[in-house]
């Protein structure tokens, strides 16, 4: 696995430049109307909305066909109106109506921010959930730009806020989507493999990515009437992980009462928990009765806002942000002896001696060596490591958990194994794990493997109190450090070849949480140079090609879907570049996804994504096999499904593949296939029932070993 980039944020200028993303949410497709003219109340100057988008049809539209965001351009104020009386805090949940638009603060909200506080949240960060009434272009994002709006000589106050938030307005944050719900916000499905873990939710994701001291709630859609009494399970779910996390939650209702048509089902629902949990709520329902139609478009549908409670809407919230944010922050932090976290170190038990069953494959079947990491909403676990039989179909465990599987050696009876700190050698003829080193590092990506000759590893070690890239003997009797202190190598790029070794600089926080600064390739006598501006670095087995993806030709929203090959040593001049066919839909573009040279390094099995920025889903992945001397290639059915990988059989026949699936709420099962491109032969393997009902849990890396003779 490549390590996990930094995210970086994308600011949005236009308020209301993002229309197009608003049909994801609701119930029908109608027109947009012409919206009639604005008042000019007593309010903060927001930009005005762009002129409607034209009628959306039922079907997702083409990609050529979106409309090009507009211009923003000054607008007259727009209405917000006064609050009634302020009604107290002990209105019951029911009497929702008559809460106040700006929320007020309890002891039990205090508390939940200043334990978040001492967790390490980030008290000028705020965070959005929701769906596309809550993107930033649409919600408060306008508050970003010193020159999107201004407030009247009474509001000035508000100013304070917004540049205590400054980098959280305009965001464009992991956790807030077109076509987001209650349910989606806890689904790993949904989140952005970009940003976010294997198996990590988009809340989780967010809360990670931005680590927020607030968290702004503003779920408006459910898309099955019938099963809307599961909105509020959810909705409980986000909110106490959101307080587990330390990050205070806003609630807020909404304007509608679209998910039923007769009556308001959503709203009570948020009061209520709001009541439970004693959290504030931000009444929008209240703010938008003085205006127009109570802020419903009348002529779209009954869901989507007019152009004036999107005013609205952002206003308030930076009202409820500004009353929260006060009432919060003037509270004293409890004295570090009653509420101090314990920082020292937990006790570990001993670490028993490593224990490894050789693989027992009979003659004549084929079996793949594997490990597995199961996510538990981002936290990664080993699961250990495993053979599969690809002729029984059967998964035998030949580790504990906690052990990683790094390589198999060339002649396939020695595997390097990990675990934390330590790297193993094990041979399969003698069960007795030797320690190659207890100074092991290893950050998620390929960490250890072995040179040709089989005896020979390069592996990341920081034996001297830094990272380096080292090489030693499969006894670990002799040590060569390669790199230098300065040079910092998070990864490394398997090149079994004696000669050059190729690995990725850069700095990690955490597992797979890494940013990556270039690739480097450094002789066995310390000479470094810069492999060049490159991504997904591959090197044919014979060490003289090179595969990547080149940030030059990134199209739509950064994805690179041409793949590189390159002479190692001459370059440029020997580039071909690989183009395949484009994908099609409205924000749905293809993106290499990962390339195997076969071990003959003659052909290349090649995985492309095609992805929907939109629902920030894959739709499949794109199978093709390369032809690399003749530059043809051949498409096969598609993978479907999350987490897809695959290894070439030692003779270079044959392919095993493997990818997981979403089953139950909850719980996923492991595909594995056989795959014979050459005689187009593809077997679903599928009998063994301990693949189901897992929790999330995929392949990290597969070897195919030699038949037993």
């Amino acid at each position: 696995m490549q390590p996990l980039a930094v995210k970086s944020s994308t600011c949005l200028l236009a308020l209301l430049s993002i229309l197009l993303l608003l049909t994801a949410c609701q119930p029908q497709p109608a027109a947009a109307p012409t919206l009639p003219a604005v008042e000019q109340p007593d309010a903060p100057t927001l930009p005005s909305a762009p002129s409607a988008a034209p009628e959306q049809p039922a079907a997702e539209p083409n990609a050529d066909s979106a409309p090009p965001e507009a211009t923003p351009s000054p607008v007259s104020p727009a209405s917000v109106p006064s609050a009634p009386a302020n009604p107290g805090e002990t209105l019951p949940p029911e009497d929702w109506k008559n809460w106040p638009v700006v929320p007020q603060v309890s002891d039990r909200a205090r508390e939940i921010y200043q334990q978040g506080l001492q967790r390490g949240t980030n008290p000028q960060a705020f965070s959005v959930v929701g769906d596309c009434q809550s993107i930033p272009g649409v919600f408060m994002g306008v508050f970003g730009h010193p020159l999107g709006y201004s407030l009247k000589p009474e509001e000035q106050y508000l100013q304070e806020t917004i540049d205590h938030f400054s980098g959280s307005f305009d965001r464009d944050g992991i956790a807030v989507r077109g076509g987001f719900t209650a349910a989606s916000l806890l689904s790993p499905l949904q989140a952005d493999p970009s940003a976010c873990k294997p198996g990590e939710s988009p809340l989780s994701c967010e809360f990670r990515v931005h680590n927020p001291s607030i968290v702004i709630i503003s779920l408006e859609t459910w898309r099955t009437p019938a099963t809307i009494d599961r909105y509020e399970v959810y909705l409980r779910q986000i909110i106490e992980a959101s307080i587990q996390q330390g990050v205070l939650p806003i609630l807020a209702t909404k304007a509608d009462m679209a998910e039923t048509g007769k009556e308001h089902v959503i709203n009570p629902a948020v009061a209520r928990l709001a009541s439970e949990y004693q959290l504030p709520m931000m009444n929008f329902w209240r703010a938008v009765q003085g205006i127009e139609h109570k802020g419903i478009d009348p002529e779209r549908d009954t869901f989507h806002l007019t152009r004036e409670a999107w005013l609205v809407k952002s206003f308030t919230g930076l009202r409820a942000l500004d009353a929260v944010w006060r009432a919060v922050s003037a509270q004293t932090p409890p004295a570090a002896s009653e509420t101090a976290l314990n920082t020292a170190p937990t006790p570990q038990p001993t670490a028993l001696p490593l224990q490894f069953t050789p693989p027992d494959c009979p003659a004549g079947d084929n079996c793949v060596l594997l490990d597995l990491i199961e996510s538990r909403d981002g936290s990664l676990h080993d699961r250990g490591v495993f053979t599969f039989n690809l002729d029984s179909q059967a998964l035998t465990p030949l580790t504990a958990e906690d052990i990683r599987l790094q390589d198999v050696s060339p002649d396939g009876q020695s595997a390097l194994l990990s675990r934390g700190t330590e790297l193993y050698q094990v041979r399969f003829a003698d069960p007795a794990p030797t320690l190659i080193t207890d100074a092991f590092v290893d950050h998620g990506s390929l960490s250890a493997f072995y040179l040709s000759d089989g005896q020979s590893i390069l592996l990341l070690s920081d034996r001297e109190g830094y990272p380096a890239v080292w090489k030693t003997s499969s006894a670990a009797a002799d040590w060569q450090k390669i790199t230098a202190e300065s040079d910092s190598p998070i990864a490394l790029v398997k090149s079994p070849q004696a000669g050059w070794v190729y690995w990725q600089a850069g700095a990690c926080s955490s597992r797979i949480v890494c940013q990556a600064s270039g690739y480097q390739r450094t002789s066995l006598d310390g000479q470094t140079q810069p492999v060049g501006d490159v991504q997904q670095l591959v090197l044919s087995n014979d060490a003289q090609s090179l595969a990547f993806m080149d940030p030059q030709t990134a199209g739509d929203y950064g994805f690179i879907d041409k793949l590189v090959i390159e002479n190692a040593e001459t370059r440029l001049p020997s580039r071909r570049l690989i183009v395949f066919p484009p994908a099609n839909g409205y924000k749905v573009r293809n993106r290499l996804n990962q390339y195997l040279w076969s071990p003959s390094d003659s052909h290349m099995l090649i995985l492309v994504d095609e992805f929907s920025k939109y629902y920030e889903q894959s739709s499949g992945y794109h199978l093709f096999i390369f032809w690399v001397k003749q530059g043809w290639y051949t498409e096969f059915p598609r993978l479907t499904g999350i987490m897809p990988g695959a290894v070439w059989s030692p003779d270079g026949q044959e392919l095993f593949l493997w990818v997981s699936k979403a089953q139950a709420e909850g719980q996923y099962s492991l595909s594995f296939e056989r795959f014979n491109p050459f005689k187009q032969e593809r077997t679903v393997l599928d009998q063994n029932p301990a693949l189901t009902g897992l929790p999330y849990t995929y392949v990290n890396r597969a070897f195919w070993l030699p038949p037993t003779p």
